[in-house]
């Protein structure tokens, strides 16, 4: 065997060889200590996200539903509101039609003897209820 290299010196290189293995190793096992650290600080931090969302949510879809039932409830609201108004514009319409049936009678049976004062006193006084109804 040729002495290129002394026994001693290649066990001190063996033997530091063997260290820096060992080092390496240790530190393979901080890195994987600390990689399985970070990956369950992150599955912590997703869950927490995913559970604020999901609480977001719920408030949210809570909000909507009560701002749709105030909605609702101002449409019926309205709805009711329009509805009276029509009804009394309804029945408005059907005592001005029977004010002028009425007053077409009278302006046909007057055309006989007609006495003017009591029709146009008579006109005035429908025109201030007409009026007085209309408000």
């Amino acid at each position: 065997m040729c002495d290129l290299f002394p026994q001693d010196m290649l066990e001190k290189h063996l033997v530091s060889l063997k260290k820096q293995r060992d080092a390496v190793k240790h530190r393979l096992k901080k890195l994987a200590a600390r990689q399985s650290e970070i990956t369950k600080k992150s599955t912590a931090i997703k869950e927490n996200v995913v559970r604020k969302y999901q609480e977001i949510q719920t408030v949210l879809e809570e909000d909507l539903r009560i701002t749709l039932s105030h909605l609702e409830m101002e449409e019926r609201a309205a709805v009711s509101a329009l509805d009276g108004l029509m009804e009394r514009n309804c029945a408005l319409i059907q005592e001005l039609e029977q004010d002028l049936a009425r007053l077409s009678l009278a302006l046909e049976q007057s055309d006989a003897e007609p006495d003017t004062m009591s029709l146009f006193s008579h006109c005035e006084l429908d025109n201030k209820e007409t009026a007085d109804r209309f408000q």
